[in-house]
């Protein structure tokens, strides 16, 4: 199946975001997780005289728990949660799923309850924001591609996943893998399009990214972090295929997609040339093997279902002579998967430009 680029409004959040941002680089090695880090606010010109201090050493929810907890519930594919609709979930018992934000670790139902009711003030005005989008003539002229495929994966299951052409060329292209959140697992591809995320982000002319994408599908009742093997499988193929640059292969992911990112450059801590976890969380200690590899980071400060174990992460990435930049969104929750597009951020052509010099 192809896409053609619509060249349409896409949604947008008309306010000033206002970005937290701390780069923890080698140089700080001598940070400990019970210290003071500088978080410096880039929002008003008063703002940016200000320095705000906040601990690193904050309550964490462990990669683990929220793993199980977040893995347990099956989103069914036939309905998802529209923003106008999303102050009437949360009053069960169980974790719920917000069109594909975990909502967990919470301590009472309604601190849980009341995290749920902000996230409907947060989508209301994403739905309703617009914004006019210039194509530039080279980007009319390409005729970029959006196809449906799979493979099959040594455990005799199928991957399927959306692949990504901006046009056609004998130059080797670098390759970005995008990791869903939860409100895109499933068997059906065209839920990807349906669902907030790079691949629905190029179909609306959001997005143009010079690189090839592929975009896999994640099964109802399972996790990135337990399909790590098949996502390693589907990326040798689409390079065996594909005219791929191995020194330039890229991976991120929202959400439960964040989680699985983390997990899986863990599990392969040399093997990418940069990483974005983006809403994610991750056991922090199991991040020091993560020192030869970039690493961009994107969290709300008002995530309190995901928790903050990113901010520790950071520091036992930096402690162990690694490259990460963590940013806090100042007043943001889970949803800001809009990073992807948002030129503020420019997230894919940081990804894109890394290239690793020992592939």
């Amino acid at each position: 199946m192809k896409y053609v680029s619509k060249f349409v409004a896409g949604l947008f959040v008309l306010t000033v975001v206002s970005v937290t941002s701390v780069s923890i680089h080698a140089g700080v090695q001598e940070a400990k997780a019970s210290e003071q880090v500088e978080i410096i606010a880039f929002d008003t010109i008063a703002e940016n005289a200000a320095v705000e201090e906040t601990t690193v050493a904050e309550t964490i929810v462990e990669e683990a728990s929220i793993e199980e907890t977040v893995t347990e519930e099956t989103v069914t594919e036939e309905t998802v949660p529209v923003a106008s609709s999303l102050k009437n979930i949360g009053q069960n018992d169980e974790p719920t799923a917000v069109y594909g934000c975990e909502v967990v670790g919470f301590e009472s139902e309604a601190q849980r309850a009341a995290y749920v009711d902000a996230l409907s003030d947060e989508y209301e005005m994403i739905a309703s924001a617009t914004v006019e989008r210039e194509w530039t003539e080279e980007e009319i002229a390409q005729n970029y591609t959006m196809e449906q495929k799979s493979v099959m994966i040594s455990n005799g299951k199928n991957m399927g996943y959306w692949l990504y052409k901006p046009y056609e060329t004998d130059e080797k292209m670098p390759l970005v893998i995008y990791l869903h959140g939860k409100d895109g697992c499933g068997s059906n591809l065209d839920r990807l399009m349906n669902i907030q995320g790079i691949p629905q982000y190029i179909n609306e002319g959001k997005i143009y990214p010079n690189a090839i994408v592929i975009s896999p599908q994640c099964p109802s009742g399972s996790s990135w972090t337990k399909q790590a093997d098949a996502v390693m499988e589907l990326i040798e193929a689409v390079v065996a295929e594909e005219n791929i640059d191995r020194s330039r292969i890229s991976l991120t992911g929202a959400s439960l997609g964040g989680i699985g990112t983390f997990n899986i450059a863990i599990k392969n801590p040399t093997y990418f040339s940069a990483i974005v976890p983006v809403c994610g969380s991750v056991t922090a200690s199991k991040c020091s093997v993560l020192n030869d590899v970039p690493v961009k980071i994107y969290h709300g400060t008002k995530d309190t279902g995901m928790g903050f174990s990113v901010k520790d992460a950071a520091v036992v990435i930096a402690e162990n002579g690694g490259n990460c930049e963590l940013n806090m969104l100042e007043g943001k929750g889970h949803e800001i998967r809009y990073v992807y597009y948002d030129d503020t951020y420019n997230v894919l052509d940081w990804m894109i430009s890394q290239q690793r010099t020992d592939s």
